[in-house]
């Protein structure tokens, strides 16, 4: 044989073809492997397809819009309720400007009550008897008759007028009453004891105070009158009381707001 023949058959060891022994052992090997291909769980149709890809991609862009888009309404929203509360405290701090509370009427002591619906006066009478005043914010009174446009409701006010002598009497003499803009209406008047958990459950009060004599009416409204109880101390507490709702709706408007603002 000539060279040439001599290369083709010369095969170096890291080239030899494999033996009809080693072929089984190759079989044992790639069956296997089969069965594990054939048992692998399909891609889903959704991964199958590039184009689903990008279309699932998209749609989760999307929520996360929309959760943005919701989350800037709700601040504009927000921002425009914190705009009018501060265009309705200025407007009321300009329209006319705020004056702090008279302390003092006459010959009362002014408690004013910062939230509360209701202010307290305490005054003394010849030394000898205590003289408290518990009223109300204004009540709205609705009447029968027609009102025309240009009509202001009417309002008053509702007083407990407390009269007391000291520890040895047992009794306080009370007056249920109403303060209209420039005179003091008496409802009615009644005995109560010191200590409230002596108080009937449904205790007599005596008659209603129109239902009195004339003469009767006078001198009750004589006793309070000398006592500072009188049309002027209704006069006094609408002043006060229109001052108050001013103060307490500003400060409602200032708490709200400030809440917001957290």
């Amino acid at each position: 044989m000539d060279s040439g023949k001599r290369e083709h058959f010369n095969v170096k060891p890291s080239q030899k073809p494999l033996s009809l022994l080693e072929l089984p052992s190759m079989a044992r090997l790639i069956q296997p492997l089969r069965r594990a291909l054939k048992t692998l769980t399909p891609l889903p149709p959704s991964l199958r397809n590039p184009r689903n890809l990008t279309l699932s991609r998209t749609i989760k862009g999307g929520g996360g819009s929309a959760t943005t888009a919701a989350e800037m309404r709700r601040s504009a929203f927000q921002e425009n309720l914190l705009r009018i509360l501060r265009t309705e405290i200025e407007y009321e701090k300009d329209r006319s400007p705020l004056l702090p509370p008279e302390e003092e009427f006459d010959s009362f002591a002014v408690e004013d009550r910062t939230g509360e619906q209701w202010i307290r006066l305490r005054g003394r009478h010849r030394n000898a008897e205590d003289i408290r005043v518990e009223a109300t914010m204004f009540n709205v009174v609705e009447t029968s008759a027609p009102r025309l446009a240009d009509d202001e409701p009417r309002r008053n006010i509702s007083l407990i007028v407390e009269v007391s002598k000291g520890k040895d009497c047992p009794d306080v003499l009370q007056f249920i009453c109403s303060a209209w803009p420039d005179s003091l209406q008496v409802r009615k008047v009644f005995l109560r004891p010191r200590d409230s958990s002596l108080v009937p459950i449904n205790p007599h009060m005596g008659p209603n105070f129109e239902d009195m004599s004339d003469e009767l009416q006078d001198a009750l409204l004589d006793y309070l009158e000398s006592r500072g109880v009188s049309d002027e101390l209704a006069e006094f507490l609408h002043e006060y009381m229109e001052g108050k709702v001013k103060t307490e709706l500003i400060g409602w408007m200032e708490k709200v707001k400030s809440f917001i603002e957290k």
